[in-house]
């Protein structure tokens, strides 16, 4: 089971449904209405902030790519 999959599972419904909003944004590359920024010392790595979670986004020529989701703390941006 995939990383990402198994944290949407353990997610409220109303979280999901907020999450699955942001991420269908990102896969139509409409980032306009997000809080996006990009991470320090990579090339094209961006998190764009939901909440009090943060989706981390690989931005490439064939498209965006979630590389991880998480809550916000300590550890999240450790890649």
């Amino acid at each position: 089971m995939d990383q990402i999959e198994k944290f949407l599972r353990k997610r409220t419904e109303k979280e999901h449904s907020i999450l699955m909003a942001a991420i269908n944004l990102i896969a139509r590359n409409e980032w306009g209405g997000l809080d996006v920024k990009k991470l320090k010392g990579f090339k094209h790595l961006f998190r764009i902030r939901v909440g009090n979670f943060r989706i981390i986004v690989e931005k490439g020529k064939k498209g965006n790519y979630i590389v991880k989701i998480d809550e916000r703390d300590g550890q999240t941006y450790k890649i």
